[in-house]
C-alpha cells in the first residue's frame, strides 16, 4: 500500500488505533510557556569517540502520539540517557497542543525528530513530486522545533540526495527504517545524511537483547574511529528502559550515547574537517 501510495503523490497519516483526536485537534496549546529543548547540546569532538544514537519507531503513527510513545515517554528512565523521539510534524496542524506537551515536558536528554520521512510517511524515492513534499516537511518542522527527520530508505539514490539537501531548508538526517544492503553515510552541502546501521530487514523483529548485543558488536569492531552509528529501534521490541541499562554497562569513555542533532552536527564536523 505505502508503495502505491508514494507512487501517486499521497501520504499517509496512520490512525489506525489512535483515539480521541476530534479532541486533539480542538485543545489549543499554551504557546510560549517554556521554551522546548530544541538545540542540540554541545559537544567537543573526541578524535576516538564511538558516537550512538538511538531512536524509537514509528513515530509516524498518530497512535504513538497519543499513548506516549506506547508509554516511554513516561518511564522513570527518561532523562538518564540521551534518546530520540520520532513525532509526527503534521500534529503542528491536526493536534498541537498534544506536539507541545512533549516539547514542554521533554528534558535535555530528549531529541524529537521528524518520523519517517516527514510530514506523513511516504517512502521519498517514489513521490511523483519530493520537493513539494520536502518543503512541506520543512514547514511543518520549523513548526514544531524539529530540526532532524528520519527518511525511510537508507541508500536512497543520488537523485533523493540532492532533493532532500535542496529542499529540506536545513533539515539533516538519519535514514533507513531498516537496512536492507549498504549503510552510507553522506554530506550533501550542509546537509548530513546518516544512515542507521541498525536494524537489517532481516532483524527488525529482534529482541531488546539481540539488538543491543549487535550494537555492542558494532562499537567493539576494529575500524577508523571517530565513528557514527545510528540505531533505529523497532518501538515493539526494544524500550527506552532497555536503552538506558545498556548505556550503564558501557564503560569505555571513548563511547558517547548523544542526542540526533548533536550527532548529525558532530558528523558534519568531523566531516568538515577530515
Amino acid at each position: 500500500m505505502m508503495l502505491l501510495l508514494s507512487a501517486t503523490g499521497l501520504r499517509l497519516a496512520p490512525a489506525h488505533l489512535a483515539s480521541n483526536f476530534s479532541f486533539h485537534a480542538g485543545v489549543q496549546p499554551l504557546n510560549g510557556a517554556d521554551e522546548p529543548h530544541s538545540r542540540p547540546v554541545q559537544a567537543a569532538l573526541d578524535e576516538q569517540g564511538v558516537y550512538l544514537t538511538f531512536t524509537l519507531s514509528d513515530g509516524d503513527q498518530l497512535m504513538m502520539m497519543s499513548t506516549a510513545e506506547l508509554g516511554n515517554w513516561y518511564s522513570p528512565e527518561r532523562g538518564r540517557v540521551c534518546f530520540n523521539w520520532e513525532v509526527q510534524p503534521l500534529l503542528a496542524e491536526l493536534a498541537p497542543a498534544l506536539l507541545e506537551k512533549y516539547q514542554r515536558s521533554a528534558s535535555i536528554t530528549d531529541c524529537l525528530i521528524a518520523g519517517p520521512s516527514g510530514a506523513g510517511y511516504i517512502v521519498p524515492p517514489l513521490a511523483p513530486d519530493l520537493p513539494r513534499y520536502l518543503r512541506d516537511t520543512a514547514r511543518l518542522c520549523c513548526a514544531a522545533g524539529v530540526s532532524v527527520a528520519t527518511t525511510y530508505v537508507a541508500d536512497p539514490p543520488r537523485r533523493v540526495l540532492r532533493q532532500l539537501a535542496r529542499h529540506g531548508e536545513g533539515l539533516d538526517y538519519l535514514a533507513g527504517y531498516a537496512v536492507v544492503g549498504r549503510a552510507p553515510q553522506t554530506m550533501i552541502g550542509d546537509c548530513a545524511v546518516i544512515a542507521n546501521e541498525i536494524p537489517t530487514v532481516n532483524h527488525i523483529w529482534a529482541s531488546a537483547a539481540d539488538t543491543l548485543a549487535a550494537v555492542r558488536a558494532l562499537i567493539e569492531a576494529p575500524g577508523p574511529r571517530p565513528r557514527f552509528i545510528g540505531l533505529h529501534l523497532f518501538a515493539y521490541r526494544t524500550t527506552l528502559a532497555d536503552v538506558a541499562r545498556f548505556a550503564e554497562s558501557i564503560q569505555d569513555e571513548h563511547v558517547h550515547i548523544v542526542r540526533a542533532d548533536t550527532f548529525l552536527a558532530l558528523a558534519k564536523q568531523y566531516r568538515r574537517e577530515r
